[in-house]
């Protein structure tokens, strides 16, 4: 899954996609300036299905791509 960031601490100037498999992150990630052309990414490596953040989750996540 991919775990999609707006301006995280440690890249502040643009959106950040993670890739996690279970409950650990992966090295692999994607950063982009606009938020479109991250999700366009996540879908273009196969990601079909966005969830939106949990009130629980950290403010600075955004969404989850399966």
């Amino acid at each position: 899954m991919w775990t999609i960031y707006d301006h995280p601490s440690d890249f502040p100037e643009v959106y950040v996609a993670r890739l996690w498999e279970g409950d650990r992150a992966t090295d692999e990630h994607i950063v982009r300036a606009e938020l479109t052309d991250l999700r366009i990414e996540v879908q273009r490596r196969g990601a079909t299905g966005r969830l939106p953040r949990s009130l629980a989750d950290d403010p600075v996540i955004l969404e989850v791509w399966l």
